[in-house]
């Protein structure tokens, strides 16, 4: 469709679409691009750090006792309500309605591989996550990470809880987040300061703002 507007545009000296439109989908387009090529990365990269580490761990963590862990959630649980559900569906029917007007197929397409990716992942009721701190780095669930391998920490203070993320040094892998759950946050602070540096001028991405509003 794109690809169509472009060939009439370069014809005509005319497009079919508005500019905004056309702007619009073409960002939309890109920024889907940017999100699978982060996905793959991250999953070719971290099965190598697992094959990497495997080593590693079971070397240092016979012997070695957590300095702090806790179990926890890593993002906080939404309760979505019928009118979340109700305006969910309303903007799905019309995005997807749009995507048929206009003839986006593709469009269609990435609506409904969205939406089945979100039911996938929200199918089952979140399930706590176990964090523990060494002196030689941290293991959150099976996924082992030595400090070397990490740039800093900060925490995120939202409503009744607080977010401890670790970043790692390769920006493609993310941040490895997790609730403090009962854990005062000051306690983590001593324990990681002797390690990390705290990161005091990060903040919340954009992305995750618009997540946690829109409780996705």
């Amino acid at each position: 469709w794109l690809e169509r507007c472009i060939d009439i545009a370069e014809v005509t000296g005319s497009s079919p679409v508005s500019p905004t439109i056309y702007k619009t989908t073409l960002l939309t387009y890109c920024n889907f691009g940017r999100c699978l090529k982060i996905y793959f990365s991250a999953i070719i990269s971290g099965y190598f750090d697992i094959l990497n580490t495997s080593t590693f761990k079971y070397t240092h963590m016979k012997n070695s006792t957590p300095l702090l862990e806790w179990h926890a959630y890593i993002h906080p649980h939404y309760e979505r309500g019928k009118m979340w559900f109700l305006c969910a569906v309303a903007l799905i029917a019309i995005l997807f309605s749009y995507s048929i007007y206009t003839e986006a197929w593709s469009f269609s397409v990435i609506i409904v591989m969205s939406v089945a990716l979100y039911w996938f992942m929200h199918r089952h009721a979140p399930k706590e996550r176990h964090i523990a701190l060494y002196d030689w780095g941290f293991v959150l669930d099976e996924k082992e990470v030595q400090w070397e391998d990490c740039t800093g920490y900060w925490f995120l203070e939202g409503p009744g809880y607080h977010q401890l993320h670790i970043e790692h040094t390769k920006r493609v892998v993310g941040d490895f987040v997790i609730q403090t759950a009962n854990i005062h946050p000051e306690e983590i602070h001593k324990v990681l300061d002797r390690f990390l540096n705290q990161m005091e001028d990060k903040q919340e991405r954009l992305l995750d703002t618009i997540s946690r509003i829109c409780k996705i």
